[in-house]
């Protein structure tokens, strides 16, 4: 300002009007204060501005990670809400198999009882004379040791376990009970299942 005034009073010094000096000086230099304090609030208008463009953007920063969080939580949770109804529906159906083996076995039906295991020579089941390999074999020695309906009696099974291994192989652990008519043999059997196909099989089993 002291700069300002000094070139004003200069100039008109210089024309020799020295009263129309200091009446300029009177009259421009508020304005000139003004437009300096004018620039000064516009510059800390702008800062002003800038903090709080900065303050929105850290806000948005930490709701966008809060927000991602969120959604981990969530995948994680329905991760384990779909791993749990699958368990519930794999449990479900391998305790329909045995149902379905247990009633075709009351109806005689040989066949339909080895329905529950897999038709491959690999399939295993072990019983008083040891393991015995191939699905045909395991057939054929079934209808040895039970010839006819009286022999198959009426089977009952009281399934103490079943537990999942993975996504396609299970672990059950039950007992047996036939009712005839002349005796009621019972026992326990172990078996392992595997999913094939999309359904559940018996790959191996051990009676006694």
């Amino acid at each position: 300002m002291y700069f300002v005034g000094r070139y004003i009073h200069g100039v008109f010094a210089r024309r020799n009007d020295e009263a129309l000096s200091y009446k300029v000086l009177r009259d421009c230099l508020p304005a000139v204060g003004r437009l300096r304090y004018a620039r000064k609030d516009k510059v800390q208008y702008t800062e002003w501005n800038r903090i709080r463009i900065a303050r929105l953007i850290i806000t948005v920063i930490f709701l966008l990670l809060a927000m991602k969080k969120n959604l981990y939580v969530l995948l994680i949770i329905s991760t384990l809400v779909s791993c749990t109804k699958q368990n519930e529906s794999d449990h479900k159906n391998i305790l329909a198999l045995l149902e379905s083996q247990r009633q075709a076995w009351n109806k005689g039906d040989m066949e339909g009882y080895m329905q529950g295991y897999e038709q491959s020579d690999s399939l295993v089941f072990v019983g008083k004379g040891g393991p015995e390999y191939g699905w045909k074999t395991t057939l054929d020695n079934y209808k040895k040791a039970y010839p006819n309906k009286l022999a198959m009696g009426i089977l009952t099974f009281d399934i103490k376990k079943v537990k999942l291994l993975s996504a396609d192989h299970a672990f059950v652990l039950g007992a047996w009970h036939l009712k005839r008519e002349k005796d009621e043999p019972k026992g326990y059997f172990t078996l392992l299942l595997m999913k094939i196909d999309g359904n559940w099989k018996v790959i191996a089993d051990h009676s006694s």
